[in-house]
């Protein structure tokens, strides 16, 4: 596990994302009812929804933005 800085509720955790959180965002990048909620591109391939990841990864530790992911059971 990575080290986050994070803000704990009474259920959720909010924390910066992590290579951990890869897979389980890319996912989401793909999930039809996320994207009709959330506005995400429409990828053609699994590298392109990488490189979102990525960069929502690196923003959530820049101290010029707020960006983290919101967790339940430690699962984004």
């Amino acid at each position: 596990m990575c080290q986050r800085e994070s803000i704990q509720t009474e259920r959720l955790c909010l924390h910066s994302i992590c290579d951990q959180d890869k897979d389980a965002m890319v996912e989401m990048f793909f999930n039809a009812e996320i994207t009709q909620t959330y506005m995400i591109p429409e990828y053609q391939s699994k590298e392109e929804a990488i490189k979102l990841f990525d960069r929502f990864k690196e923003l959530s530790v820049s101290k010029d933005h707020f960006v983290y992911g919101i967790y339940l059971n430690d699962h984004i």
